[in-house]
């Protein structure tokens, strides 16, 4: 067993370090996950650990980066063949609530470091994967103004830091014990009233 374990290539190791944290994450505070846990998790030696990240922090950074990418791609992979930029946004929406849903760590994880007090390069990585993905609903947003299935007079900005609240709250709720395929179904309906909010006469008359 040691044998295998010796022969996983470095960037393969790191990758289960970083499952292994988000996966414990899910169970407990992610504050208060330790190396020790990660490495009884996984049924190694913290030393092991420690032959690829020098210390805790530098994990904490790969799981941030490694959450980032992921869910920036599970976005774009759900909208990159979407040309109406509201239905961009709708599908978004669920594409984030279906992460969180399926990776419930790794929001836990993002709350945690964005209520950090002072600066980190964890913190600071948590912070601009908000400022990519608010900057992509910001596009959408002002894509669909200047087509006019949104309101002229609506503050991109604002609105799409709405959204996120929105599927923010959503998770939490599920966070807290609410059922997956009821947080679901009250996303539709958020979505709606969202939509309604953010859409001239015209688009809202697209949507249905």
């Amino acid at each position: 067993m040691a044998v295998k374990r010796q022969s996983i290539p470095s960037a393969e190791r790191k990758a289960l370090i970083v499952q292994a944290v988000i996966a414990l994450a899910a169970e407990r505070n992610p504050e208060k996950i330790t190396t020790a846990a990660v490495a009884e998790h996984m049924g190694l030696s913290q030393g092991a650990l420690f032959k690829h990240f020098a210390t805790k922090e530098e994990i904490r950074l790969e799981v941030m980066q490694w959450s980032a990418v992921q869910l920036l791609k599970t976005i774009s992979d759900a909208t990159e063949r979407i040309c109406d930029p509201i239905e961009a946004l709708e599908a978004a929406f669920r594409a984030h609530l279906n992460f969180a849903f399926r990776l419930p760590g790794v929001p836990r994880i993002v709350f945690s470091e964005l209520q950090r007090e002072g600066d980190t390069p964890v913190k600071q990585a948590a912070r601009d994967l908000m400022k990519n993905y608010s900057g992509q609903l910001c596009a959408w947003l002002k894509e669909a103004q200047k087509i006019g299935l949104a309101r002229k007079d609506l503050n991109a900005q604002t609105s799409a830091m709405a959204m996120i609240g929105i599927i923010q709250g959503l998770i939490m709720q599920t966070l807290l014990g609410a059922d997956t395929e009821v947080a679901m179904q009250q996303a539709e309906a958020t979505f709606a009233i969202f939509r309604r909010g953010i859409a001239t006469e015209r688009g809202d008359s697209c949507a249905g």
